[in-house]
């Protein structure tokens, strides 16, 4: 029998058969979807050019069918003509095409079958067919069925969302369907923010769920080496940069992602991205037991290849570059910025910004307004503080001037902060606080990695003028910081000459921090307290882990041996680094108290700069009143205190008082000796002194001496001072500068 007289046949068996399902008989149907169900079980060229006829005939009257006829659409989407030969894949993709245009109800069945396509992996191994051929001739009939369709890109997403591969599942499987999502952007341009948006979603799911398995493996956040000297260091347990590359085929990655294995059967979808380990965005056996080894290199190789797309020409085929950096951060403040312990997606952003200077500007200016935005979430406005922080501290692609301008708004911030919240602090609470001190552990962050751009453009101080009184404040956030962050900040500036804080820090070993009782969830989960996470040491851009990633990070990436913050000094003469470090023990005994007298840097000759980080020598404000068995005014002391308090004067001319000396109302070191107080911070409104002893040769030692404060309470109520003012002198603690 000849060919078309064959089609003309079948083209009367469908119509009839048609004809008989609208008067209710459907036994016409049946016979059809049996013979269609034998063919496609048969992979035989026999069979195929069988169904090649079939298709043809249903082709010719797919007029004919109606909503009511779903079973044979059915029928017809879950024939394998993708992997057939070329004669079925024609006619299957014709028949596609014309059942789309002339039944528009049927779109999202068809849409959904391709979809559904795209997990080549899981077609049957009898099915014979190159993988580029496979999805070339998809992507030919997808394109076609959305250009037919306008409504297509309104029920395309969810249904790419629901398809997505489980992320336990294997890594080869979700490689291939994130490169066949990119791919059609293509010819579906409309769809780029959604597509870019979920494969980003899904690759911080992974990232997320890595961290449970190496938080043990990357170091301990109490430890300065962690923040300071992690870098190049591979934890126990990861692979080494060798043991990964981007010429790994397929089949080793799959290998390496499975790990060891239970299949868990099919699953449900995850399009909310809370979904348990045993649930499947689109099905298959899933790896409930993946080793972290496994999850990072299914993560690497994920972010290598949405690196890999953004970087070529296909990226841009449809948009420029501008367009696609502005999209993409917006993906990272409404995906990435949100997620708590994201160590590695966020390098995509990374990456992208250092390609222009206005991305720069973009990427900063997000983050900065985000953290200082009354209107945002706390919990947005920390991490935005952590992001920044770490962005300064690490791009190594930024100018001075991106440094200088973000450092010295923050640390302004953070002044003004405290002069206008300072009366609510009973205690330094991190968890009511929490913006405040996520923004003063970026300035103190930032300072560690840039203070060679900061000295050199703003002067001796390094931007740094006016923070003593965020320091001395009772913000105390000293007290708070990661003790690494605190050490390093304290060792530069000490060697630096900037400031002095190694005495609050000793003073804060003695200072009591409320504890609050934490809110149990259930049997071994604590909530742990809002804003704990931007004080546990850890960055969003410390060093990148991921062996094939980093071979785009790595050229723009500045490691801590690169900033040359390693000054001559490693601690204070008085307070071991080690000791900095290490957490007080709440068990162990009180640390005698600290002398007021300053040790380091303000015991310096009288021609040094002194720790307001003004750079210039501290003068007399009044001759010596003790001498030789001299007795000291009480009085004179409190008016002078009082000068100093109030008077704002410039920074570049403090003031050095004579202060009474305990045991006596001479000076113990002789008739040339008194002990003074420098103020550290007139600019900020008040008060705030350090102490040495000048002999009367000049030169300056501690002495170990206190003040006593009787004598200057005696001196102001002798003068009919208010005992309000009495609490403004006194609170400035002399030497210690700290507030309770």
């Amino acid at each position: 029998m000849a060919p078309d007289t064959t089609i003309l046949m079948l083209v009367s068996f469908v119509q009839s058969a048609l004809r008989s399902r609208a008067q209710g008989s459907s036994e016409g149907l049946d016979d059809i979807l049996a013979e269609l169900a034998r063919l496609a079980q048969d992979p035989a060229p026999e069979s195929s050019a069988r169904l090649v006829g079939w298709l043809t005939a249903i082709n010719q009257s797919v007029s004919s069918i109606s909503r009511h006829d779903a079973r044979l659409v059915d029928a017809l989407l879950a024939l394998p003509w993708l992997s057939r030969d070329d004669h079925l894949a024609a006619a299957g993709r014709h028949l596609i095409e014309n059942l789309a245009s002339a039944q528009p109800h049927y779109a999202v069945p068809i849409v959904r079958s391709l979809i559904k396509a795209i997990h080549f992996r899981r077609l049957p191994s009898t099915e014979s067919i190159p993988e580029d051929v496979y999805y070339h001739r998809l992507h030919t009939t997808l394109s076609s069925v959305l250009a037919i369709n306008p409504a297509g890109p309104s029920f395309v997403m969810p249904l790419l969302a629901s398809e997505f591969p489980h992320r336990r599942l294997p890594l080869p499987e979700q490689q291939a369907y994130v490169d066949n999502l990119l791919r059609i952007l293509s010819y579906a341009p409309v769809l780029r923010e959604q597509v870019f948006s979920l494969i980003v979603d899904r690759i911080v799911q992974i990232d997320i769920e890595l961290q449970v398995d190496v938080d043990d493996l990357t170091g301990n956040p109490d430890d300065a080496q962690f923040l300071f000297e992690m870098d190049g260091i591979s934890p126990d347990g990861l692979p080494d940069a060798g043991a990964a590359n981007a010429s790994d085929s397929l089949d080793a990655a799959g290998v390496a992602a499975n790990g060891s294995s239970n299949p868990h059967g099919d699953g449900g979808d995850d399009d909310d991205g809370d979904s348990s380990d045993d649930e499947s965005d689109a099905g298959g056996p899933i790896a409930t037991n993946l080793s972290a080894e496994a999850l990072m290199f299914k993560l690497d190789t994920l972010l290598y290849v949405l690196l890999t797309h953004v970087n070529s020409p296909a990226a841009t085929q449809h948009c420029t570059r501008d367009e696609l950096f502005a999209m993409l951060l917006r993906i990272f403040g409404d995906v990435i910025l949100p997620t708590h312990k994201s160590r590695h997606t966020q390098f995509l952003v990374f990456h992208l910004a250092g390609q222009a200077p206005q991305y720069i500007d973009a990427f900063m200016g997000l983050l900065v307004r985000k953290a200082v935005s009354p209107s945002e979430p706390p919990v947005i406005r920390v991490a935005s503080a952590l992001y920044v922080a770490s962005f300064i501290a690490r791009a190594s692609y930024l100018q001075p001037s991106d440094v200088i301008k973000c450092f010295t708004f923050l640390a302004q911030w953070c002044a003004t902060y405290v002069a206008q919240h300072e009366h609510d602090v009973a205690y330094p609470d991190v968890d009511r606080f929490a913006v405040f001190y996520a923004v003063a552990q970026a300035v103190l962050y930032m300072f560690c990695y840039r203070w060679r751009e900061l000295v050199a453009h703003l002067g001796p101080h390094g931007g740094l003028h006016g923070f003593e009184s965020v320091i001395l404040s009772k913000f105390n956030p000293l007290k708070v910081l990661p003790a690494p962050i605190v050490a390093e900040f304290a060792r530069l500036t000490h060697e630096l000459d900037i400031m002095y804080c190694y005495a609050v820090i000793q003073r804060n070993k003695r200072v009591y921090i409320p504890t609050k009782p934490v809110m149990q969830l259930g049997p071994g989960h604590a909530a742990a307290p809002p804003a704990a996470s931007a004080l546990d040491g850890v960055f969003p851009f410390d060093p990148c882990k991921l062996p094939m990633t980093s071979t785009f990070i790595d050229p723009i990436y500045r490691l801590w041996s690169d900033t040359g913050a390693h000054p001559s000094v490693a601690a204070s003469p008085d307070v071991p680094a080690a000791e900095l470090a290490a957490p007080h023990d709440p068990a162990s005994p009180p640390s005698p108290p600290m002398p007021f007298a300053h040790h380091g840097d303000l015991a310096t000759a009288p021609n040094s700069r002194n720790a307001s980080s003004t750079g210039t020598s501290r003068r007399r404000l009044a001759p010596d009143t003790g001498g030789a068995g001299g007795a000291v005014d009480g009085a004179q002391v409190a008016q002078q205190l009082l000068s100093v308090v109030g008077s704002g004067s410039s920074p570049a001319s403090p003031r050095a008082i004579p202060v009474p000396i305990r045991g006596g109302s001479t000076s113990p070191r002789g008739s040339g000796s008194h002990l003074r107080a420098t103020t550290v911070s007139p600019s900020a409104g008040r008060g705030s002194f350090a102490m040495s002893v000048d002999d009367e040769d000049g030169s300056s030692s501690n002495g170990g001496m206190m003040y006593d404060p009787s004598l200057v309470v005696s001196g102001m109520e002798a003068m009919s001072i208010s005992p309000m003012a009495q609490s403004s002198v006194l609170m400035n603690q002399l030497g210690m500068a700290v507030r309770q």
